[in-house]
């Protein structure tokens, strides 16, 4: 699915470096960095977070290794 978000310049830039180091697309290390952040709420209070919307995400959670 196609989405826009508007993404602070110097964090796109660290993660086109990162994709660019990992050899995967930006999007495949975004679509990581929710689903990892994802899981993590997940493990943390039992249950999915459905319908809450995600405000701030973890460059640091992002750039992690899958």
């Amino acid at each position: 699915m196609k989405t826009t978000f508007d993404i602070d310049e110097t964090v796109m830039k660290e993660l086109r470096e990162e994709a660019t180091r990992r050899g995967v697309p930006v999007s495949a290390l975004v679509e990581s960095g929710l689903r990892h952040l994802l899981i993590e709420e997940k493990s943390t209070d039992g249950q999915a977070r459905h319908g809450d919307t995600l405000l701030f995400i973890s460059v640091d959670s992002m750039l992690q290794a899958p």
